[in-house]
């Protein structure tokens, strides 16, 4: 079914890391994307005091976030973004390296989806089925 419908591949692969891995049989790289992007994301998030995800801040990372798919989505329905006056006093010291892993998270996503989709259309022309 995915490959019949590209735009679906890709948004499954981009909203939960290693998905389509898994759906083509490729446990341990689902398995590996998914704990590494998920990680990543978790651990830079904790590190940021949980304010790392900013479109108005840092509009740049803000991008290379929201390639992480889910993890990104889920901090933003429930965290929110940071105001102004939070970032007053209160800045943990390791903030910018959470943004960093927070972006290197969604930049991991994004090499999984390219590999997810390179995988899912050479099977398909090659005739592969395992």
């Amino acid at each position: 079914m995915l490959r019949a419908v590209p735009p679906l591949a890709l948004i499954t692969a981009w909203l939960l890391p290693g998905l389509v891995h898994l759906l083509l049989g490729k446990r341990f790289h689902a398995a590996l994307f998914m704990i590494c992007v998920v990680a990543f994301f978790i651990v830079g998030d904790i590190a940021s005091d949980f304010y790392g995800v900013s479109s108005h801040y840092h509009f740049y990372a803000f991008v290379a976030q929201l390639c992480a798919g889910v993890p990104v989505l889920m901090h933003l329905a429930i965290c929110g973004q940071p105001r102004s006056e939070t970032f007053v006093g209160r800045i943990s010291p390791y903030y910018d390296a959470g943004v960093i892993y927070m972006m290197v998270a969604g930049l991991l996503n994004v090499a999984a989806v390219a590999d997810a989709l390179e995988r899912l259309y050479r099977r398909e022309q090659d005739g592969d089925d395992d």
